[in-house]
C-alpha cells in the first residue's frame, strides 16, 4: 500500500512530493516519476514529532539526520507497527524553544531543591566536617577578612 508524504533533503528548501512504501526493512519514497529519492533501512528511523491533530509526524533517520519526512497519521501507524517503538528516541523536543524552556524548569527546580535541602542539611555536614578542615577554612577567612580591611584602610586614607 503506498502513501504520500513531503520530503525535506536538508540540502535544498524545496519539498518533494513521495509515493511511500513500506516494508518490514526499508521505507521507500518514490518522486511522481517514479525516482527512488530515499531508501531508509526500517531499523535507522528516528521519529522526531509525533501526529497530531492537526500536524503530521516528523521522522528522519541515523545516517543523514538533516533530512525531514513529514508523513501522515496512517502512514505514522503502519510504520509505528513495525518499529515496535524501538528506534524512537527515549525523550523528544520538537522545537528549540521548547528545548529551551525545559531545560531552564528543570535547572530552576534543580536550584530550588538545593536552595531548600542545603540550610536543613548543613548542621549534619558541620557535625561531619573534621576539625582540621574547620581551623584551616577559619584561618583562611580570617586571613581574607584581614587582607580586605588593610585594602579599605589604604583606600580610605588616600582619599
Amino acid at each position: 500500500m503506498s502513501q504520500n508524504a513531503r520530503f525535506y533533503d536538508g540540502k535544498t528548501a524545496n519539498p518533494y512530493n513521495l509515493v511511500i512504501e513500506i516494508s518490514q526493512e526499508k521505507l521507500i519514497g518514490r518522486a511522481s516519476s517514479g525516482n527512488k529519492l530515499i531508501e531508509w533501512d526500517v531499523n535507522t528511523i528516528r521519529v522526531l514529532t509525533e501526529p497530531g491533530s492537526k500536524r503530521q509526524a516528523v521522522i528522519t533517520t541515523t545516517t543523514d539526520n538533516i533530512a525531514r519526512l513529514y508523513i501522515s497519521q496512517s502512514i505514522f501507524l503502519q510504520l509505528d507497527d513495525i518499529l515496535h517503538r524501538k528506534a524512537r528516541p527515549f525523550f523528544v523536543v520538537h522545537s528549540s524553544l521548547r528545548s529551551i524552556s525545559f531545560w531552564l524548569i528543570i535547572t530552576i527546580i534543580v536550584l530550588f531543591g538545593v536552595s531548600q535541602s542545603v540550610p536543613k542539611l548543613s548542621p549534619y555536614i558541620a557535625q561531619s566536617l573534621p576539625q582540621k578542615w574547620e581551623e584551616s577554612l577559619g584561618e583562611y577567612t580570617l586571613n581574607l577578612l584581614a587582607q580586605v580591611g588593610t585594602k579599605f584602610v589604604k583606600m580610605t586614607q588616600k582619599s
